[in-house]
């Protein structure tokens, strides 16, 4: 029997976003979430959910995010390479980053070290596991700095490339191969697969015993339905598949 996380990003983005993730939590179309901890309001709503134990612990992971809102520390803003106007512009993803400039690297890795431990601070306890926000954490030059801090900070698990569905370039398709290779070398526990539904549909393949995970971003509808990511097709709709397709259990990264 293969093992799925279904892994909702974005959680403490927003009131709305933590709703949708504890209806999804609670029906049970969902094993795992990651949570961001730049967006003041949404992580106080969080923080809140967790310690009355609306969330599971051992199911929570940090989202870094280096792509959008303010960032953790004010010397991160003077970073041009991921900063204007004091917000993160989103562009660090727009090509490829092998290599950063020192002082960039070190801003970088100061943040991301930041947004961890206002995680542990907030929470109270270390995450489960870590991912990247629009998949930063997949920039060569990033996941240093990623290994960094997952090493200093004893974090063992990490999410991998994407490398189900369709890639747009056999050269974009060799590079994650490679980066979740590097990644299990550098001794982290990983999934065997990530996508998320629509990859999932497009490879219709049987994973059986293997672990994968499924990334999903469940937010709210004017119907009051859970939806996946903005396409207005219910979450409960697209786990019922799955589960009709494929024999599995659900985990989390803790159980990894």
């Amino acid at each position: 029997m293969n093992r799925v996380i279904i892994n909702s990003d974005d959680f403490a983005s927003d009131k709305e976003v933590n709703q949708s993730i504890l209806s999804a939590f609670s029906q049970k179309l969902i094993s795992s979430s990651t949570a961001l901890v730049n967006f003041s309001e949404g992580l106080e709503d969080a923080v809140q959910m967790v310690k009355a134990n609306q969330i599971p612990k051992d199911a929570l992971g940090l989202h870094l995010n280096l792509t959008s809102g303010v960032p953790v520390l004010e010397e991160t803003k003077s970073c041009g390479l991921i900063c204007e106007n004091g917000l993160f512009h989103g562009r660090i993803r727009t090509k490829p980053q092998f290599h950063i400039k020192l002082k960039d690297r070190q801003l970088i890795f100061n943040e991301l070290e930041a947004q961890l431990h206002k995680f542990n601070s907030q929470f109270g306890f270390m995450p489960s596991h870590i991912d990247g926000h629009e998949h930063v954490h997949t920039e060569w030059a990033i996941m240093r700095c990623v290994n960094q801090l997952a090493k200093e900070n004893k974090i063992t698990k990490i999410r991998i490339a994407r490398n189900l569905g369709e890639n747009t370039s056999a050269l974009k398709s060799r590079y994650k191969s490679f980066f979740n290779w590097r990644l299990r070398q550098l001794g982290f526990i990983t999934t065997d697969f990530f996508g998320d539904f629509s990859d999932i549909e497009i490879n219709n393949t049987h994973y059986t015993g293997k672990t994968v995970e499924i990334m999903v971003h469940a937010i709210p509808s004017i119907n009051d339905d859970i939806v996946n990511d903005y396409n207005n097709v219910p979450l409960k709709d697209k786990v019922e598949k799955f589960r009709r397709n494929n024999n599995f259990d659900m985990i989390n990264y803790s159980q990894l």
